[in-house]
């Protein structure tokens, strides 16, 4: 995915916030990529509601911390020095609040959200967006890059011009 380091490199040169719509078939090529590409930052906040940290950690760089919504559903948590381990997905404000604390607590210059479609899976349209609003002013106040992944087949027309009201571009591909 090659392609794809292009154009976040590109989009990253003009803007702080990017949308990108992945298809199904190209989605564990993407989010690979996109750990590789975090070792341009410092730190990258990994933000996981599809995988536990433990399978992306595999894949990754040292310079990844993570905010874990999925391993406390299936297994019980030990203490990460790299994790901030939510209780669900469905834990919004607890997302929230452990973004604020990673912030705090690890420094990060860059989030990668994965996904906005697992967020949908949890939580209706509107609590979902409100959150996602709230995520991205978070992360804009703290000077951050970021990068929210969503699988194209998963969000209708009218969610995916909804949400890109927060973001400063839509990558696809």
């Amino acid at each position: 995915m090659e392609d794809l380091k292009g154009k976040l490199e590109k989009e990253f040169a003009k803007n702080s916030i990017v949308m990108l719509s992945v298809s199904g078939a190209d989605y564990r090529n993407a989010t690979s990529s996109l750990i590789d590409f975090s070792k341009r930052f410092r730190k990258t906040c990994y933000i996981t509601l599809n995988d536990p940290s433990d399978v992306i950690r595999a894949k990754g760089h040292e310079n990844l911390c993570f905010i874990d919504c999925v391993t406390a559903t299936v297994k019980s948590t030990n203490e990460r020095h790299d994790t901030i381990f939510i209780s669900s997905p469905r834990a919004l404000t607890e997302i929230s609040i452990a973004l604020k604390k990673a912030i705090e607590k690890f420094g990060p210059d860059s989030v990668i959200f994965d996904s906005i479609s697992a967020l949908f899976v949890y939580e209706k349209s509107v609590s979902a967006l409100k959150f996602l609003h709230n995520i991205i002013l978070t992360i804009r106040s703290s000077n951050m890059k970021a990068v929210f992944v969503v699988l194209k087949e998963d969000v209708s027309e009218e969610l995916m011009k909804d949400m890109s009201m927060f973001v400063d571009s839509v990558s696809e591909i």
